[in-house]
């Protein structure tokens, strides 16, 4: 749910439902694991994408769930009338965030870059594109764009004037503790701000319908500690719904592959130009499809608006930002 819960909280709490005078809490704030249970079968039986529930998603749903006042069929039905109205704004809003997309937008790309090869999901067909965009010497020509973008983002915004002697490795073998292992996308390099150089250290680790393997994060973080050293280590865990990884620490930041779309949407428009750029689309317009579960042709009914209006914000925000953003600065 991610940003949704905020608004969730805020159709319950802004509902205006009042029993006695005053808003009463819940007698159980935790869900029933009959619940779970149901809800899992229903939800399985919509096909989705992703098979189970995230624990992200139950724990939201927890929290929303032990902020409800005592339930009566008023109060529901308030609650209901708020959830509507918020669909409503968020279809209107899609309605005129899609009129103004540029036409060459991966929303309007019909065509996924592996879905002829029924590669769609394959999780290795997207880690060696992704070490590939990130490669500022790959023939796309895109210099060092998406990295610059993607550090950007996981470094909270840190601006410097450009990256240096970047490396960046697809299926980098490790050896920890006699436990052997491969880093699906292993970058390296340094970022220059007025005259300071500083190192740093980028893992990506993918995941798509496979889950983790038995401590594998831990084992990863043991050799990272060493091979990092004194350098900015950024540690990604990228899923399809950007859940927290069950194993290593608590600094494997999650990324969700929308998130992933969105960095790169940011400086799409400033590779217009280069050779890679329409690679570049159906790769965004696949991941957007085949990962995230999007219509080829999205409108204002698609089944999930709010998302599709998250990324759309994105575009806005970049066309606002114009031609003079340089994300190296």
């Amino acid at each position: 749910m991610g940003g949704q819960r905020e608004q969730v909280f805020a159709a319950i709490h802004g509902s205006g439902c009042q029993v006695s005078g005053e808003q009463t809490m819940s007698a159980n704030p935790i869900l029933a694991q009959a619940f779970l249970v149901e809800l899992d079968e229903i939800y399985a039986s919509l096909q989705p994408q992703q098979p189970v529930l995230s624990r992200g998603f139950v724990s939201d749903l927890e929290q929303v769930y032990g902020s409800l006042p005592v339930l009566s069929d008023a109060n529901l039905l308030l609650l209901a009338e708020r959830f509507e109205a918020w669909r409503c704004r968020t279809r209107e809003e899609l309605r005129g965030a899609l009129t103004r997309l540029p036409d060459d937008d991966p929303l309007r790309c019909p065509i996924s870059l592996f879905r002829t090869m029924d590669y769609g999901r394959l999780e290795v067909a997207h880690t060696r594109t992704l070490a590939w965009l990130l490669n500022p010497l790959g023939e796309h020509q895109f210099d060092d764009k998406l990295l610059g973008a993607l550090l950007r983002h996981l470094s909270g915004g840190n601006r410097f004037d450009r990256l240096s002697g970047v490396e960046v490795r697809r299926e980098y073998p490790i050896d920890a503790a006699s436990e052997k292992g491969r880093l699906d996308v292993l970058a390296e390099g340094k970022w220059e701000d007025r005259g300071k150089s500083d190192a740093w250290v980028l893992v990506i680790e993918a995941k798509i319908d496979a889950w983790e393997g038995e401590d594998q994060l831990s084992k990863y973080d043991e050799w990272l500690r060493s091979y990092a050293r004194n350098r900015t280590l950024f540690r990604v865990f990228l899923t399809p719904d950007g859940r927290t990884a069950e194993t290593g620490d608590d600094r494997w930041a999650p990324l969700s592959f929308l998130q992933l779309v969105q960095i790169f949407r940011k400086v799409y428009a400033e590779l217009s130009n280069a050779p890679g750029f329409h690679f570049l689309r159906f790769y965004l317009a696949g991941v957007l499809q085949d990962v995230c579960g999007w219509p080829a042709q999205v409108t204002e009914d698609t089944a999930d608006p709010y998302a599709v209006v998250s990324y759309l914000m994105t575009v806005v925000d970049s066309l606002s930002e114009g031609t003079h953003h340089d994300p190296a600065r």
